[in-house]
């Protein structure tokens, strides 16, 4: 115990150090943080939560984006000429495509910090659990396939103004976003009542 505060110990600031104190606790495999004070709290305890709440909130930007192409874009833009909906439908897939990206990367390094740090990792996990894993992952396949063939394709059909061979693609694009909205949904459910079945 002594070892480790000496350690930790800043020669100006006594047991502070950074503006942190340091608590460690025989009892507890992390020591405990307190911001500026005497209290303290377990990192797990601040970075758990944080995950979640990351977690939770890119699976709400990729789904939710999923949902709008679905139900308010598509329909929405049916009744427009064809090149007109093409270029609507590729600007909007520029963007989306890019937050889903970021989405998607968040909620595999919060899903497995998750695992590992609260979950106790993936042999202490329910079977649940393994669902979602397995679920994320065929999103993410499914997510990599469109954006390296039909979205490329497309990218390329727009670039020469091939207006017709565009459509298609488009159409490809907007089943492949219908399957993985329907994962997505699947993956909710049992990530908010798995654990009750």
């Amino acid at each position: 115990m002594d070892f480790f505060n000496r350690l930790i110990r800043d020669r100006r600031f006594g047991d502070r150090w950074c503006g942190v104190r340091i608590v460690l606790d025989r009892c507890h495999p992390f020591p405990r943080v307190g911001w500026l004070g005497n209290f303290g709290v377990y990192p797990r305890e601040v970075f758990v939560p944080l995950l979640i709440a990351t977690h939770l909130l890119a699976a709400v930007v990729w789904i939710g984006g999923m949902a709008f192409s679905l139900f308010v874009l598509g329909p929405a833009t049916a009744p427009v000429d064809l090149p007109l909906r093409v270029a609507v439908w590729f600007r909007v897939l520029s963007r989306f495509l890019t937050w889903a990206w970021v989405a998607v990367v968040t909620l595999l390094v919060t899903g497995y910090g998750m695992i590992h740090t609260a979950f106790g990792g993936f042999s202490a996990v329910g079977p649940y659990i393994h669902v979602m894993h397995l679920l994320a992952w065929a999103m993410f396949i499914v997510l990599c396939y469109l954006y390296f063939v039909p979205f490329r394709r497309l990218q390329h059909m727009v670039k020469h103004e091939l207006i017709p061979e565009a459509g298609l693609y488009l159409m490809a694009i907007r089943r492949l976003v219908a399957v993985n909205f329907g994962l997505g949904m699947v993956t909710i459910f049992v990530a908010s009542s798995g654990r009750y079945l």
